[in-house]
């Protein structure tokens, strides 16, 4: 039996009982909501028959002047008393919106899988350093525990930081100036995600903004429109004067001439505005879909956020703010739906001016416009949705640290120094903390320890906390300083039917992996996490293998740890000086085996192998076991 303990952070106890009073308080609102609204469901069912009586009563009456009056005093309350009523089922729709996301965010904090959204944009990259190793992307992984964005875009930016391989000091120290900021804004990063939500709901998934820029570029302006729309605007004005000079009786009927001239050419030229109605129609809505969250960014009071200020500046600037913008292309819409709205006002009105000509040629000038304004929006909406899921888990854990980091030249200088620093995927009432330090002369930690007693769940939980380092975000430790690493690790690794590949071959091909990205990138100190070193061969050849290997890391600008059961290895912290030992270590309490997960220095003092086959009732022969 496997004992597991733990003492939930005040941070987790603080979090989860604010949202769960925040839930129930938007409980509390919505039942009140639901009260109201069954008020006008009832008032409205009221009004629809009362008017349908009165209606007949007053032509009974006073006959079709009466039934007219009626009918439009019933019609005017019904209207009014059902938009009051719409509003009232709008904030029952958001309410439950806000208790939803409230919901979701204590799912993070318990890892409750089923409850967490998958991010769609979520994929796997064959051979990376240690995406699958550290549990970066799948099914149970940090990307999605991390991942709030409604864009593609933005949940790709999140996972490209956190499967960054190179990281940059400065960009680091970037984003992390706006999590601090962010993690203090809960109301503006709310309201972000739920007007993200709205416009998810509306077009059925994740808003792509590159589908939108593909339709902007196969819509790309005819170079005869503006040639058209001049002549067609001389040719106008031709006609009006002719017109004009025949009505007066100075010239003969010439402008009927004028105007064939005039008709032929927007025949000539019919393909060049043919579309522009659709084409308006579709841009607009594909803005109205997000205007929600646009407008959020260019409404917020950024005072005492200079950071958040600098990224949503585009969202503020007077000439090419989006709602503005959207009013221009609603003014051309609607100019270009004349044709269809009122066609005996826009033909003679086409005669006499190139209407459509006109507003498709200012639609052209809207979507150039859109061509470069669009990809500038969605670039800082996608940075601060990526920013918002880094700030979320800093709010979400208050016992979480911010790291820093020190530049260092070589493997002499490197140092990752960690104070209670646990697995961020570990639920907060699980989780076991630890202190521990690599650097300068001691380098490579080997790690031993008895079966289950942590050693895996400690390098993977080093790896993850380096990752989520370098993107920028928090980290599950009280304080946490390290250098800037290239990490690699080999911790899972598996054999592969469709390469042909064994578990020791394929083990094999990645450990020469880690050594190669040494030796191809000099100038960089890699952070190796090792999980049982040549498990796959027998224990003569794998002893001879892993002393080589491990003796080759220390010669190299390398630092990390290794984890394995050879308690033979743990000889070499007297043979070369990079070498410290550490362990894990169980204790057996009434016939039960008690692991405390935490790592202690030296080598491990016990093996726990035979215990375990004997507690499981395998058999165990006494000779075996002395």
């Amino acid at each position: 039996m496997v004992e597991m303990g733990g003492v939930r952070p005040v941070g987790c106890e603080e979090r989860l009982g604010h949202l769960e009073k925040q839930i129930a308080r938007l409980m509390r609102r919505e039942t009140g909501l639901r009260l109201i609204s069954n008020k006008y469901w009832r008032a409205r069912r009221t009004i629809l028959g009362g008017g349908l009586i009165l209606t007949v009563a007053a032509y009974g009456l006073a006959g079709d002047s009466a039934l007219l009056l009626a009918l439009l005093i019933s019609v005017s309350t019904f209207a009014a008393v059902a938009h009051v009523h719409g509003k009232v089922l709008a904030s029952i729709r958001r309410n439950s919106e806000w208790a939803n996301l409230k919901r979701s965010q204590i799912a993070r904090i318990r890892l409750q899988w089923d409850s967490i959204p998958r991010p769609s944009a979520s994929r796997t990259i064959p051979g990376h350093p240690f995406d699958l190793d550290l549990d970066i992307t799948g099914e149970t992984s940090l990307h999605r525990l991390l991942d709030v964005a409604m864009t593609i875009e933005g949940s790709d930016r999140l996972l490209e930081w956190l499967l960054n391989t190179v990281p940059d000091l400065q960009e680091i120290g970037k984003r992390q100036a706006m999590v601090r900021e962010l993690a203090g804004l809960t109301l503006f990063r709310e309201k972000l995600l739920l007007y993200s939500m709205q416009a998810a709901q509306e077009i059925g998934g994740q808003w792509q903004s590159g589908r939108l820029l593909q339709w902007l570029n196969r819509h790309a302006e005819s170079r005869w429109l503006f040639p058209a729309l001049i002549t067609l605007c001389g040719l106008a004005l031709v006609n009006v004067a002719s017109f004009s000079l025949f009505a007066a009786g100075v010239l003969p009927g010439y402008w009927g001439i004028g105007v064939l001239v005039y008709l032929s050419v927007m025949w000539w030229r019919r393909e060049d505005v043919g579309s522009s109605f659709s084409e308006a129609t579709a841009l607009e809505n594909a803005l109205k879909q997000v205007l929600g969250v646009f407008t959020h960014l260019e409404r917020y009071s950024h005072r005492n956020c200079p950071n958040l200020a600098l990224l949503t500046g585009p969202f503020n600037d007077p000439q090419n703010r989006p709602s503005q913008f959207l009013k221009r292309l609603s003014r051309i819409t609607a100019a270009l739906s004349l044709r269809l709205g009122n066609p005996y006002l826009w033909a003679p009105l086409q005669l006499i001016v190139p209407w459509d000509f006109y507003f498709a040629y200012r639609l052209s000038r809207c979507k150039a416009a859109a061509s470069s304004l669009i990809p500038i929006w969605v670039d800082a909406w996608t940075e601060l949705e990526a920013l918002v899921s880094l700030a979320n888990l800093a709010w979400l854990h208050r016992e979480y640290c911010i790291p820093q980091f020190q530049a260092s030249g070589d493997e002499e200088h490197a140092v990752l120094t960690a104070t209670e620093m646990g697995h961020p995927m570990i639920p907060c009432d699980r989780k076991i903390a630890n202190d521990f330090e690599l650097g300068m002369d001691k380098r490579i930690a080997i790690i031993t320890g008895s079966n289950m007693a942590g050693k895996s769940t400690f390098l993977r939980t080093l790896g993850i906390n380096l990752a989520l380092a370098y993107a920028g975000g928090p980290v599950s430790a009280t304080s946490f300083r390290a250098s800037l690493f290239r990490v690699f690790a080999c911790i899972k690794v598996s054999d592969s039917l469709a390469d042909g590949l064994s578990y020791f071959y394929a083990e094999v091909k990645r450990l020469k992996a880690i050594l190669d990205s040494i030796r191809d990138h000099p100038g960089d100190v890699h952070f190796v996490l090792i999980d049982e070193i040549f498990r796959g061969t027998n224990n003569r050849e794998r002893r001879i293998g892993s002393q080589s290997y491990i003796r080759a890391l220390a010669e190299l600008p390398a630092i990390g740890a290794v984890a394995t059961h050879d308690l033979e290895l743990i000889k070499l912290e007297h043979e070369i000086p990079a070498v410290v030992n550490y362990h894990f270590r169980e204790d057996i309490v009434d016939g039960r085996m008690v692991f405390d997960y935490r790592i202690h220095p030296g080598p491990c003092p016990t093996t726990n192998a035979l215990r375990i086959m004997e507690i499981e009732g395998l058999p165990v022969s006494a000779a075996t076991e002395a």
